[in-house]
C-alpha cells in the first residue's frame, strides 16, 4: 500500500536491474548509500519502485510485504500482514516469535516467492529475530543508512545521480522549457545540490511554486544560503539539502513556522 510521490522515476534503471538480479541469486539484499549515513540518496524510492514493478509482473506471487521499521515493532507489523492479507491466525497466547514461525511455515502459496521489505533499518538487532527462515522463496530487501549491517546481507550501494539524471529529475517538477532557457544555471543548481535526489526534489517543488523565479535566481539564493551555513565536514549534497530547507523555511509565515516546530 506504499505510494510514491514521483511523476517519473529517473536515473536508477541500472540499479533496479542489479537489485532484481541479486535477489534472484541471493535471499537477502541491503540497499545502502555510497557514503555511510547519507540520507536522501533515494534508497526508499528505489525499493518502492522495485516493489511496484515486480507486483505488476507478478514476480512474487506469495506477496510483497512492506515494513516501516521505525513506525512500530516490525514483528507485530509482519504478524498483522499475515493475519489480514494471508488469513494466517496463530494462537494468540503464543509468544510473538512462535506466532511468526507459525506464519512462515504456512505462508501461501508454498511454491511462490515472497518479498519482505524492511525500510529504514538502523540496527540489525531491531530486525534480527523477525527475519524469515533462510529459504530461497523468502527474499528480504532492506534500506539502511549504515554502510555495513550484517554479513548475511549482500550490498547494493547507491551513489548520487549523474548530471543528466539530475536534470531529468528536476524537470519532473518544473516546465522543461525553464531548464532549456537556462542550461548553465540548471547545471549549477544540480552541482550545488550535490546531485542528491532529496535536494533536487526540494528545489524542484520550490521552483514549481515560484513560477516567476529564474533558475539563476534560485542558484544565487542557494549559494548565498550555503555561504551562511557554518563550515562542517558534510559533503556538498548534504549542505545543499540544508540550504534548500532553509530557503523553504523562510517562505513560511510565523504560524507556519510554529506549526513546523510542533
Amino acid at each position: 500500500m506504499v505510494r510514491s510521490g514521483l511523476v517519473n522515476f529517473v536515473g536508477r534503471e541500472k540499479q533496479l536491474k542489479e537489485l532484481h538480479q541479486q535477489l534472484q541469486e541471493k535471499e537477502r539484499i541491503a540497499i545502502t548509500a555510497v557514503v555511510s549515513g547519507m540520507a536522501g540518496v533515494g534508497k526508499t524510492e528505489l525499493a518502492i519502485q522495485y516493489a511496484q514493478r515486480q507486483k505488476q509482473q507478478s514476480t512474487y506471487p506469495a506477496g510483497i510485504c512492506w515494513i516501516q521499521v521505525q513506525e512500530s515493532n516490525p514483528g507485530l507489523q509482519l504478524l498483522s500482514f499475515a493475519k489480514s492479507q494471508l488469513n494466517l491466525n496463530p494462537p494468540e497466547d503464543w509468544e510473538l516469535l512462535d506466532q511468526l514461525d507459525f506464519c512462515w511455515s504456512r505462508w501461501p502459496p508454498l511454491d511462490g516467492d515472497v518479498l519482505i521489505i524492511l525500510d529504514d533499518v538502523r540496527n540489525y538487532e531491531d530486525i534480527e529475530g523477525y527475519l524469515p527462515p533462510q529459504e530461497s522463496r523468502f527474499k528480504v530487501l532492506i534500506t539502511t543508512r549504515k554502510y555495513w549491517l550484517s554479513e548475511s546481507f549482500e550490498q547494493l550501494r547507491l551513489e548520487v545521480l549523474d548530471e543528466q539524471a539530475a536534470l531529468e529529475l528536476l524537470a519532473n517538477f518544473i516546465d522543461e522549457s525553464r531548464l532549456e532557457k537556462e542550461p548553465v544555471a540548471a547545471s549549477q543548481l544540480c552541482k550545488d545540490l550535490g546531485y542528491l535526489p532529496l535536494g533536487l526534489e526540494l528545489v524542484g517543488r520550490f521552483l514549481k511554486r515560484k513560477s516567476r523565479w529564474t533558475l539563476a535566481r534560485m542558484a544565487q539564493e542557494l549559494e548565498q544560503k550555503l555561504n551562511t551555513l557554518e563550515p562542517s565536514g558534510e559533503m556538498t549534497a548534504q549542505r545543499g539539502v540544508e540550504a534548500a530547507l532553509e530557503l523553504s523555511w523562510k517562505e513560511l509565515d510565523f504560524q507556519g513556522q510554529w506549526l513546523g516546530c510542533l
